[in-house]
């Protein structure tokens, strides 16, 4: 049971299995999730913020238990279908281009938009420090390079604001 729990959650409630681009997918589950907690209630920056918290610590020690138990991932350094490090580094984006922009209610379709598109691009570029910071092992390996890329993309998200509030 526990096998299958932290599967679920390691890849993304299984947007991860998509056969086509799994972490732009794994992504898009997200911002399709954030999308429903904002219609069901009037979540604002704090409240991503926890949510951040919980999943990039919940989303490392399910993506660590899965890596070592899960016969589709053993013996594989970064497999595809894991992709609660999307999760984790688009709402690292989302939150820090919110908090950056001083933004604490809940955020517009501008910022969840940009936050999917800058972090999609940081997280396949991945310039610099993310390239590095991806060669930790394991799930810190997993996740620091996506939380890193969220970082990245929150500063663009706050500078997209800036330049181009009417957008935002």
């Amino acid at each position: 049971m526990l096998k299958t729990i932290c599967f679920c959650i390691a890849t993304g409630f299984y947007s991860g299995l998509s056969p086509k681009a799994p972490g732009t997918v794994g992504t898009l589950s997200c911002l399709l999730a954030v999308i429903a907690m904002i219609n069901v209630t009037s979540i604002g920056l704090a409240d991503l913020a926890v949510f951040t918290v919980l999943v990039t610590i919940i989303g490392t020690l399910a993506c660590s238990y899965t890596l070592r138990n899960h016969p589709k991932c053993q013996n594989n350094k970064d497999p595809q279908c894991i992709v609660i490090d999307e999760w984790a580094g688009f709402l690292v984006a989302l939150t820090t281009g919110l908090a950056l922009s001083g933004v604490t209610a809940t955020p517009s379709y501008g910022y969840l938009i940009a936050s999917f598109l800058f972090f999609r691009i940081f997280d396949i570029t991945k310039l610099g420090p993310i390239r590095r910071v991806e060669g930790l092992q394991g799930s810190l390996g997993i996740m620091a390079d996506d939380l890193l890329a969220g970082l990245f993309a929150g500063g663009f998200v706050w500078s997209g604001g800036y330049f181009l509030p009417q957008l935002f």
